[in-house]
């Protein structure tokens, strides 16, 4: 199990309870996959393209702000703001 899969279930359990875990967890993979799916070959185009992997630097530093930005507005069930 690699560091960043241990940190992002913890992360899971204390902000969404386990309620709610296969279905978040579910969404995260699969966004995960699709990324390390399209990933390199999009890199591939961007450099073909340019000749530099600027482009696809860019491009990926922008989707990580916007997961970062996503991940913000992200709120807690119900739930578990009664709870607390």
């Amino acid at each position: 199990m690699t560091l960043r899969f241990a940190l992002m279930v913890k992360f899971i359990g204390i902000n969404f309870g386990t309620k709610a875990f296969g279905q978040i967890s579910g969404y995260i993979m699969t966004a995960m996959m699709a990324g390390s799916m399209l990933g390199a070959p999009l890199a591939g185009v961007i450099f073909d393209a340019t000749g530099s992997y600027t482009g696809a630097y860019l491009a990926f530093a922008a989707a990580a702000a916007l997961s970062a930005a996503l991940l913000l507005l992200a709120t807690r069930p119900k739930e578990m703001e009664q709870a607390n």
